[in-house]
């Protein structure tokens, strides 16, 4: 039973973590990037 919790603890920890790096990317997505927005601008006057 010990090494049950001790695997549902750490799989509880793997879960947070993976919430919290879908999170940060969601709101890097959602804040303004002038310089990424630039470069995709570049890149559309480059290609034909």
């Amino acid at each position: 039973m010990r090494l049950k919790k001790s695997l549902n603890r750490n799989v509880v920890i793997v879960v947070a973590a993976a919430l919290l790096v879908v999170a940060a990317i969601m709101v890097s997505d959602l804040t303004p990037r002038p310089a990424a927005d630039n470069y995709d601008r570049i890149l559309d006057e480059v290609q034909p």
